[in-house]
């Protein structure tokens, strides 16, 4: 059962409780005196300056309100919009919750939220809806259709939809400017676990949600949740999920399946990874993060540049628990999802020590830069002194730059649960990224008063010469042999030795930079590998290949002879 289910049984069963989620920042966001969480962001691809967010905000113990902040300056200052959502129909609000933000190319910004009420003539039966708006001046004026609801139930105790995702196209595709809404829909209500997840459209002009629900999850699931949704460059739509094939619901896995008609229909559902994760796995308790009701966080992005597919989730080990507490993976699809990479553990703190790093999130900027965010709890044992930690990858993925932390002070997690039911912190953060920088937002209580506001920061994306700053030794884990013959005039051999398993992309580029050719790109076991590089067609002159991995990147150089 979500957060959000066991809130709402707890409000109409008549126990004290309520769903508190909201946010404020060090540079002026919020109201430092409410809990404020959830926080989501969202960046104008028309002008990148254009930064806006919305979060949960608890204004008293039976009201949640969802403030809206906008930037015309990537985040150095903000205002917030007048705009705040209302239950429909003179509806009494029960509980709140997920507001989230996506631009289309064409610089529309559309926000979804979920809302579960109860009108005056029935209050003991609560009605949900994903409900949604619009505004077309960067988040400072906001726009209702008379029909502003995606996806409706009248009874909560026997249908629910929630835990939406949103996407919208923004390719060059017929589908241009649809608002796509991945959700997880729960036949028997709040009494049910989620049994499907299913895909709702929006046309660029229409002025609702299209009465049509596509089930993207198929009978092979016995229950699938926690969705998101992306668009790649071609207009293809990918959705992933979290889903478990077995009616015990002991193991769980990572999907995702690809439309190719615009939602309509879907490829065979393909497995990302299996996970391993407390409170969801067999026979585990969710006692290692303090504070924090554990989500995988799993949410795609589509890389415009590349055509690649990433995916980030937290977990504590993929078939089983590796004792080293939840860690950040990451992997990436290079053919529409039909493989994925090995997951990377991307967080590189020293194995063994049991510290938890957890609910990711990812951006993808014009260059095809990953930058990566989550909570991480290095600092100390039992998350006593809580981080928010950053690192990027230039390079499709392949290796990430050295963690860092952009918070300035940490949070105790035994105090974020205090105020709201236990809920903490909530299941996402805000990232976007554009022109070689990011920028985060987060949920925070470093003051240790069990009040959560939201901090933000600034960071840039930088490389070292080489490709991404290394995170381990380097040089026990893989090497590049020297070119034989060098110089050369037919061909060349080019080798590497790997002690431990990566993916791999062996590459060659001219003297100033430009990509020849790529020998190999896939994942290796350890060992020792070599390739021949036909050199007879090559202009003369000097030539670098690049040794890519996991772990970092190395390079070296050969001549091709006349």
């Amino acid at each position: 059962m979500s957060q959000v289910s066991k809130v709402l049984m707890a409000l109409f069963v008549g126990i004290a409780g309520s769903l508190i989620l909201c946010a404020g920042t060090d540079v002026g966001i919020g109201d430092a005196g409410k809990i404020e969480a959830n926080v989501f962001a969202a960046l104008n691809p028309g002008n990148s300056n254009n930064a806006v967010l919305t979060f949960m905000r608890s204004e008293s113990a039976t009201q949640t309100t969802f403030p809206i902040y906008f930037s015309h300056n990537f985040g150095q200052t903000w205002t917030e919009a007048a705009f705040r959502p209302l239950p429909p129909d003179e509806g009494i609000l029960r509980a709140a919750a997920d507001p989230q933000l996506v631009f289309d190319a064409d610089g529309m910004l559309y926000m979804l939220w979920f809302y579960a009420y109860s009108l005056p003539s029935q209050p003991l039966l609560p009605a949900t809806g994903i409900f949604w708006a619009f505004s077309s001046d960067g988040g400072q004026n906001w726009q209702q259709e008379e029909n502003a609801v995606a996806i409706a139930s009248a009874n909560a105790f026997t249908e629910l939809y929630d835990e939406q995702w949103p996407a919208v196209d923004r390719s060059d595709s017929p589908k241009r400017g649809t608002l796509y809404l991945a959700a997880s829909h729960r036949s028997e209500g709040l009494n049910g676990e989620a049994s499907r997840v299913v895909l709702l459209r929006k046309a660029v002009a229409a002025k609702a949600f299209e009465s049509t629900v596509v089930e993207v999850s198929d009978e092979r699931f016995s229950v699938a949740r926690l969705p998101s949704v992306a668009v790649d460059r071609a207009g293809k739509v990918h959705v992933t999920f979290v889903a478990t094939e077995d009616e015990a619901a002991d193991h769980w896995s990572l999907w995702h399946r690809v439309s190719e008609d615009g939602g309509l229909s879907f490829r065979e559902a393909r497995k990302v990874s299996n996970i391993h994760l407390p409170t969801w796995s067999a026979g585990t308790e969710q006692d290692n993060v303090t504070g924090v009701v554990v989500h995988p966080s799993a949410y795609i992005q589509a890389d415009h540049s590349t055509g690649r597919l990433y995916l980030a989730w937290c977990a504590d080990g993929v078939n089983q628990a590796e004792e080293n507490g939840l860690d950040i993976y990451f992997s990436f699809s290079a053919d529409d999802g039909t493989h994925w990479s090995t997951p990377l553990i991307v967080n590189d703190d020293p194995a063994g020590l049991g510290r938890h790093q957890f609910h990711p999130n990812a951006a993808i900027d014009e260059a095809g830069n990953i930058s990566l965010c989550w909570y991480d709890g290095r600092a100390a044992a039992g998350n006593a002194a809580v981080h928010f930690y950053y690192c990027h990858s230039s390079d499709g993925g392949l290796a990430f730059s050295a963690n860092k932390a952009l918070s300035s002070a940490a949070t105790d997690f035994a105090t974020v649960g205090l105020n709201n039911s236990g809920y903490g912190v909530g299941r996402y953060a805000g990232l976007v990224a554009a022109e070689g920088k990011a920028l985060a937002a987060w949920t925070d209580g470093r003051d240790g008063s069990a009040i959560l506001n939201i901090f933000s920061a600034e960071t840039s994306l930088k490389t070292t010469a080489s490709g991404m700053a290394p995170t381990v030794d380097r040089s026990a884990i893989f090497q590049l042999d020297d070119a034989a013959p060098n110089p050369c005039r037919s061909q060349s051999k080019l080798g590497f030795r790997l002690t431990r398993s990566t993916w791999v992309r062996l590459s060659l580029s001219n003297v100033v930079g430009n990509h020849v050719a790529t020998l190999t790109e896939k994942f290796y076991p350890p060992g020792s590998y070599s390739f021949l590089a036909a050199t007879a067609g090559l202009a003369p002159g000097l030539y670098t290949y690049t040794l890519a991995t996991n772990f970092g990147a190395a390079s070296a150089a050969f001549v091709v002879l006349p």
